[in-house]
């Protein structure tokens, strides 16, 4: 009895194989009969000579195939023996196991939320990456999300998973910016006169667009770098609050991705302090998309930037602050690496509008858009090598403005 081995399958994916492929040396065959394992989850067409299905579970398994050569006279029948290996789904090696919610600083390890305003839809979504659901350890990534004086403010912290409390520290981070941010938007006045100014003489391309973009960067700098300064102190804080822990700011290090959003008649305002990794995207489908925020290495390759108090220095501030007044807006979007790393990459992809026109497709198609919950079940895609926790909040301008 000939013996063939069919190219390996994996459970729970689609596996489909021409047998005349395999079978080659056989010469011209007709197939009579195939003899299937119950337990494999494969069915064949012998008419078209194909094997297809999705394998239940990983193994070694035999089949048998009943077949006659079309040159053989008499014909009389043969069996040939496929054998075929299903090795395991990479995902299903990993374990889900909980964290330990009796532990200091513990939070959930997933979330999602929504927010409505005027003229705003924003979604969030957050979920413990499975090399620390894998071992039990706990989501280090966190957001927060309000809305003052039409102002939209999103926030986005990624914890360093080499720091034993900086679960901790992006909670803070996203606490006390927002809550900064919520107070200082209260007088938006001179904001929004430098707004209004910039807007009008980018439009008339006047000579005094440059000093108009210097006034409106030195007052989102002045907001935005206010609230930075506030997360930094409230880790600060935090160390002497819990002095009995002998913590240090290193082990509170997280990332923070601070922006703020406003619909004018004329557009939208997009702008943002980043530290860190991740991404803040002002995005405009099938046009452009711009970074507020560039890529932040730290002192080794594959390290990051955190929130710390060189990171909230004037100049720092300043060179850490960037704004986007965009007629169509299709949404500001922030995320952290758990997301841009395996949907971008690299720096140069971050940039390429195609790569964010898929990005956008991708989350239409898995009704992303939707609801929280939806957007919460997206974040579970499958990246080769990328399992870290995953953050990311969408912005969105409601068509039809409440």
């Amino acid at each position: 009895m000939p013996n063939f081995r069919l190219p390996n399958a994996r459970a729970d994916e689609n596996y489909s194989i021409c047998l005349s492929s395999v079978l080659a040396n056989l010469g011209s065959v007709s197939f009579l009969d195939i003899h299937i394992p119950n337990d494999l989850g494969l069915h064949a067409d012998l008419a078209a000579g194909t094997l297809n299905g999705s394998p239940i579970a990983a193994g070694d398994f035999e089949i048998a195939l009943v077949y006659y050569k079309i040159t053989e006279v008499p014909a009389r029948e043969h069996t040939a023996k496929l054998s075929l290996l299903v090795v395991p789904n990479p995902k299903s090696l990993w374990k889900n196991s909980p964290s330990d919610t009796n532990a200091i600083y513990w939070r959930a390890d997933e979330v999602c939320s929504s927010l409505f305003t005027q003229y705003f839809s924003v979604i969030a979504a957050s979920k413990r990456g499975r090399s620390h659901a894998h071992v039990g350890s706990f989501r280090d990534d966190d957001y927060q999300h309000a809305q003052v004086n039409k102002w939209v403010i999103t926030v986005v912290a990624d914890g360093a998973g080499s720091a034993k409390y900086s679960r901790r520290g992006a909670q803070l981070i996203c606490q006390a910016a927002v809550q900064n941010l919520t107070q200082s938007l209260v007088d938006d006045s001179a904001l929004v006169e430098a707004v209004n100014v910039f807007q009008q003489v980018q439009s008339e391309k006047s000579s005094m667009l440059e000093a108009a973009q210097k006034s409106l960067h030195l007052i989102l700098s002045a907001k935005l770098g206010a609230a930075a300064r506030s997360a930094e102190q409230a880790i600060q804080q935090e160390l002497v609050q819990q002095s009995s822990l002998q913590a240090e700011v290193k082990d509170f290090s997280s990332t923070a991705l601070i922006a703020i959003t406003k619909q004018f008649s004329f557009g939208v305002l997009c702008a943002a302090f980043a530290v860190g990794d991740g991404a803040v995207a002002v995005y405009q489908q099938g046009q452009a998309v711009t970074l507020l925020g560039n890529a932040d290495s730290g002192e080794f390759a594959g390290q990051t930037r955190f929130l710390d108090a060189q990171s909230v220095t004037d100049s720092a501030i300043a060179s850490r602050t960037q704004f986007a007044l965009v007629e169509n807006l299709t949404a500001l979007i922030l995320m952290s690496d758990g997301v841009s790393d395996p949907w971008f990459e690299t720096d140069a992809q971050l940039a390429n509008i195609n790569k964010w026109d898929a990005f956008w497709a991708e989350l239409l198609a898995a009704d992303a858009l939707a609801t929280a919950e939806k957007l919460l079940a997206w974040l579970d895609f499958w990246s080769s090598g990328n399992h870290d926790d995953r953050t990311i909040v969408l912005c969105t301008p409601l068509k039809f403005p409440l």
